[in-house]
């Protein structure tokens, strides 16, 4: 996780500000990293920053889900549930403020995962069956 912050950050379109595992003066983990869900629960991302124009100005607030793996493993599934998590904070959020939150959602892996099916990851159709 910290090496995917770092290089986020390398490419100044991003402002990495906060990971799961930053503690607070008083030791306790920063709330930064969590989203509220349509249910009321809360789910944590690994790293929160914000993105970057060319200029260098501060845009949406960015989280991000990271994974370190070496083969393809169970990213497939952890990936559908990382579409109804992103979709349902993204929800609440629009909810809770009356109109769309300047938020985005992004997943970072170091390993290939899903590669007959690649390029239907962010489909509608996709996101609504994670949803569902």
């Amino acid at each position: 996780m910290l090496r995917i912050r770092r290089w986020l950050d390398s490419t100044a379109r991003f402002s990495m500000s906060h990971t799961a595992y930053d503690l607070d003066p008083d030791r306790k983990p920063y709330t930064h990293v969590r989203v509220e869900q349509l249910n009321g629960a809360f789910e944590n991302f690994d790293v929160v920053g914000d993105i970057r124009d060319e200029r260098g100005k501060k845009g949406n607030t960015v989280y991000v889900e990271c994974k370190n793996y070496t083969r393809a493993g169970n990213q497939g599934v952890l990936y559908a549930e990382y579409l109804a998590t992103c979709y349902s904070a993204f929800a609440a959020k629009h909810k809770a403020l009356g109109h769309p939150p300047s938020v985005e959602f992004m997943w970072v892996t170091t390993h290939p995962f899903a590669q007959t099916n690649f390029a239907k990851l962010t489909d509608a159709s996709t996101i609504g069956e994670a949803c569902a």
